[in-house]
């Protein structure tokens, strides 16, 4: 078995900035690994412009920016593997993952930086969450069916949440010929940013129904539509306000959760709140050599944030590996 020490597991742009800056820290013996086709993470399917003004200066689209830490990866010579799925954990830093060319294989790393991203929760509430017919969508999905995959979901569109990617998705969607019919939100403000609203809302003329929510989706093999009622700021329904809205895609912006299934059951400590990684200053969690960075620590609203932290994790796991287990 293999051994390394540092293995990188995620490749977005958290989990490469660890690995160039524990590359720039003299540690050669590194190797990422990512589920996906290629390095850069969710920012290959963000091909809106808003990135790399902190670290590259310019503004940029997730795609060029991904391909700049890629850039860099390759002529630090940083070893990765992509479509590399990580299975396992152990206490010893055994980690078990598989890929097509390898199979199942187990490396070792004196240190682990963990960089997995996070999910979308997309659960709807409820009885309404009993509904399986097509057509219902979390946002990130879409993101990737359009801006990746190249084919839209179908004609008329209802976005559930107003975040950043339910913002920017609801305009993409209108630039692709979709009719997105209103953007519904249960608050009573739009929760993305102002600049992406402005951006991507308003210039598109979509209707935003703030303080309504879904309480039924229509439909059997296919959604045909959703109910929507007024709430008030405790989320209670104001009865005798609900509307029928037809649609063929409901699409979910739902909240980030990072994703920790894997170092949890690892025995990593868990903030009981968030059930984000509890870390210390160096990003290390309560299991020696272990770090977290990026959206799998807490959810970050800017990549250039992400990568900050990356950087930190990078540092700090190759001060563990050349002083001996001591970040300090």
């Amino acid at each position: 078995m293999k051994t390394y020490d540092i293995i990188v597991i995620g490749a977005g742009p958290a989990g490469i900035s660890a690995a160039i800056a524990a590359k720039k820290e003299g540690i050669d013996n590194l190797i990422i690994l990512d589920r996906e086709d290629n390095l850069g993470g969710i920012l290959n399917q963000c091909i809106h412009d808003g990135f790399g003004m902190d670290t590259f200066k310019e503004n940029i689209t997730g795609p060029e920016y991904a391909e700049r830490l890629i850039d860099i990866v390759k002529t630090l010579n940083i070893g990765y593997k992509t479509k590399t799925t990580v299975l396992n954990i152990d206490r010893d830093n055994i980690v078990t993952a598989v890929n097509g060319i390898d199979g199942v294989f187990r490396i070792r790393g004196k240190a682990l930086i963990y960089a997995a991203g996070a999910r979308e929760n997309g659960n709807l509430k409820g009885d309404i969450n009993r509904n399986k017919c097509a057509g219902i969508y979390t946002a990130g999905t879409v993101q990737r069916f359009v801006n990746v995959e190249g084919y839209v979901t179908g004609k008329n569109a209802i976005i559930l949440g107003s975040n950043n990617l339910g913002l920017i998705m609801a305009g993409r969607l209108v630039i692709e010929g979709i009719h997105v019919k209103a953007i519904i939100e249960p608050e009573k403000n739009i929760l993305g940013l102002e600049k992406n609203f402005m951006n991507w809302v308003k210039p598109f003329d979509i209707p935003v129904k703030l303080g309504y929510d879904i309480i039924g989706i229509e439909g059997t093999k296919r959604i045909t539509g959703v109910t929507i009622i007024k709430v008030d700021i405790n989320h209670r329904r104001q009865e005798g306000t609900e509307k029928f809205i037809a649609c063929d895609n409901l699409i979910l912006a739902s909240k980030l959760i990072p994703e920790t299934e894997i170092i949890s059951k690892l025995g990593v400590s868990m903030c009981k709140k968030n059930n984000e990684p509890k870390v210390d200053e160096t990003l290390q969690t309560n299991i020696s050599g272990i770090f977290v960075c990026g959206n799998a620590l807490h959810i970050n609203e800017f990549a250039d944030s992400v990568a900050k932290e990356g950087n930190i994790a990078g540092i700090n796991a190759a001060k563990y590996i050349k002083f001996d287990g001591s970040v300090f």
